[in-house]
């Protein structure tokens, strides 16, 4: 490191010195090796282009400084398992990789970049890949535009916003074509029941201003699309296509549609 100024002033002596911190830990993070370089005046001081390695390959790199007066340059992220954010590898599983500006005070910081990750998986639904063009202002994160592409051919594009305040989704919307029907045989036993096959287009909406955490809007093509009766143990087609709209109500949250005064319906209904 190097030292220069006025020593009878401290305020105007100036500071360089490079780091290597070896298993450094921010917040719930814990890295292997955090490397870089601070400048400093007085109490002034900023770290310039410091890189956190968490394993090989998984980094997260500042091209910038930061310091006092928050951020400013160009964050690179790379292989970062979404285990690090919380998510449970019984619910989904993948590596999330982003590129973009990143400003804004320490303990607010804003960025506006892509993100990316390839071949996720959340649950039992894989996917090909994610993109998305992101901004974090405040504590909001709004993923627009949002493209996801599907097993089979399939694709998705919409948009996503979540306060990361208390993570929770504000709203999100979906459109999709050639969506494999049989992929969502695992979310619904009535649908693993039904067995259904074909292709799928339409979207899936989810508003805050709607009841419940379960209210949505969901519209769907049907095509090629076949029914199981189990009585009859017939399967058969549809005789044409058509619209499928339903928007329903969970005030409470327990996974049983609300009748007109709130309350639980039947749940044979």
């Amino acid at each position: 490191f190097t030292v220069s100024g006025n020593w009878g002033q401290l305020e105007q002596v100036g500071y360089d010195l490079d780091i290597s911190i070896i298993r450094p830990h921010f917040q719930q993070f814990m890295g292997q090796a955090l490397s870089g370089k601070i400048f400093g005046i007085g109490r002034e001081w900023s770290v310039v282009n410091p890189t956190l390695l968490f394993a090989p390959g998984q980094l997260v790199s500042l091209l910038g400084s930061l310091g006092e007066k928050g951020y400013r340059g160009q964050v690179i992220a790379q292989q970062l398992p979404l285990e690090m954010f919380g998510l449970e590898r019984e619910s989904g599983q993948g590596v999330l990789n982003l590129k973009g500006e990143i400003g804004g005070a320490l303990n607010q910081p804003t960025f506006a970049g892509e993100i990316w990750l390839p071949t996720p998986r959340w649950k039992d639904l894989y996917f090909d890949g994610i993109r998305a063009h992101a901004d974090i202002r405040g504590r909001k994160l709004v993923l627009q535009p949002l493209v996801v592409s599907l097993p089979s051919g399939g694709s998705g594009e919409g948009f996503l916003e979540i306060d990361l305040g208390n993570s929770r989704v504000l709203g999100f919307h979906l459109g999709f074509e050639g969506l494999d029907a049989t992929l969502l045989r695992p979310f619904h036993k009535d649908l693993a029941d039904l067995k259904p096959v074909g292709k799928l287009a339409g979207w899936v909406e989810h508003r805050v201003a709607e009841e419940g955490a379960w209210a949505q809007m969901f519209e769907a093509d049907l095509t090629e699309m076949y029914i199981f009766d189990e009585n009859s143990r017939t399967r058969d087609p549809l005789l044409k296509t058509g619209v499928l709209s339903l928007k329903y109500r969970d005030g409470n949250n327990n996974g049983i549609l609300d009748d007109d005064y709130g309350n639980d319906s039947d749940p044979a209904i």
